[in-house]
């Protein structure tokens, strides 16, 4: 199958859901070979833990495409984990579908993670135990969580 035949068959609910753009810029997390650390940036902010799919972009695909990443602290109640956030700006329709290609690409080379919830409510109580984030930073809904 050719990347356009798989590029058409990408459901929608990824790309409007996952590819949720703000501003015509795509938010992301930066990693070296695990992507813990972004997990837990991104998931201390959430209102809830559900399973998170994780896909890690190559990052030669991304600037080998000539699409332009700007550092930028992310919103996360992990502060020290805030300058691990990106921002991929200038989106457009056309780079938009460059952005879903690399997710492609990134998913066929192995670059994808599942986090079950058990495994977030983990990474939570570890981080929260570690002082790295306090329970009052925490969303309602997490906290119950991880308190079970």
């Amino acid at each position: 199958m050719s990347d356009s035949e798989l590029l058409d068959d990408i459901p929608a609910d990824a790309v409007t859901g996952n590819l949720r753009t703000q501003d015509n810029t795509l938010s992301l997390w930066e990693v070296a070979d695990d992507p813990g650390e972004a997990v837990l940036a991104l998931v201390c902010g959430k209102q809830r833990l559900d399973t998170l799919d994780v896909v890690m972009l190559d990052k030669e695909l991304v600037q080998s495409r000539g699409l332009e990443v700007v550092e930028k602290l992310g919103e996360t109640p992990v502060s020290e984990l805030a300058k691990m956030h990106r921002d991929l700006v200038g989106l457009a329709y056309r780079s938009l579908g460059t952005v879903a290609s690399i997710v492609v690409e990134s998913i066929q080379m192995g670059l994808i993670k599942r986090y079950h919830k058990k495994d977030l409510v983990e990474i939570v109580q570890g981080a929260v135990q570690q002082h790295r984030v306090a329970l009052d930073q925490l969303a309602d809904g997490v906290r119950r969580q991880i308190l079970k």
